[in-house]
């Protein structure tokens, strides 16, 4: 996956190999100009296709890097 990702997936992984990002992230939301359920969406793809990592806090989520992806984006 990480060789096929569009331009919202790569803005969304480079933020989240420096820090912890939320759905609610309002300027990752600005930036790519949608809204917090969309962003959720993609989220939720790149965290299925293991390229990001999620916990939870209270009821929010959020996500980073994972560790396979992180190194991979080392090595590359």
């Amino acid at each position: 996956h990480l060789s096929s990702m569009n331009d919202a997936e790569r803005l969304i992984v480079s933020i989240a190999s420096s820090r912890e990002i939320s759905p609610s992230d309002a300027e990752i939301q600005a930036r790519l100009e949608v809204g917090r359920p969309r962003l959720s969406q993609i989220y939720n793809s790149l965290h299925k296709s293991g390229i990001l990592a999620v916990r939870k806090q209270g009821r929010s989520r959020l996500f980073k890097i994972s560790e396979a992806a992180g190194e991979l984006l080392r090595e590359g």
